[in-house]
């Protein structure tokens, strides 16, 4: 039989021993007193842990946010999303018949701005719309 570990008898404690060598540490207890000290020491401790933990209360002082939906109606976004996805379309098809290099320079240019005004336009509203929503609470507070 090997030497009983300070770690096996935490592990005793808490039944994460195998049957086999857990029988095996209750005989080294039954037969080492200075083993069976240490091992009521540690379940002293055990116990006050456990019942410190059983009584103790946490009540989170952070509140989480609430749920923040965009004043930009669905319809709206659905609509914007089809007219310029159709419009990036148009572009492509006009660019395809007319092999003009200038021309195709000129409609991706003006579907890049239209494309890039449509983004920030989207985010910004979105945006002021969660900066009107509540504060947040940090908590700690009384």
């Amino acid at each position: 039989m090997k030497p009983v570990q300070p770690e096996e008898l935490s592990a005793l404690l808490d039944n994460e021993v195998e049957p086999r060598r857990a029988q095996e540490i209750q005989d080294e207890l039954d037969s080492n007193k200075v083993l069976r000290v240490q091992f009521e020491s540690l379940k002293r401790w055990d116990e006050e842990f456990s019942k410190a933990a059983d009584t103790a209360v946490f009540a989170p002082s952070v509140q989480l946010p609430t749920a923040r939906t965009s004043k930009v109606p669905d319809v709206a976004i659905e609509l914007m999303a089809s007219v310029l996805a159709s419009f990036m379309m148009l572009v492509r098809v006009v660019c395809k018949i007319f092999d003009v290099p200038e021309l195709t320079w000129g409609l991706n240019s003006v579907a890049f701005v239209a494309m890039l005004t449509a983004t920030i336009w989207l985010l910004r509203t979105t945006l002021r719309s969660s900066e009107t929503a509540d504060a947040i609470p940090t908590g700690g507070g009384s």
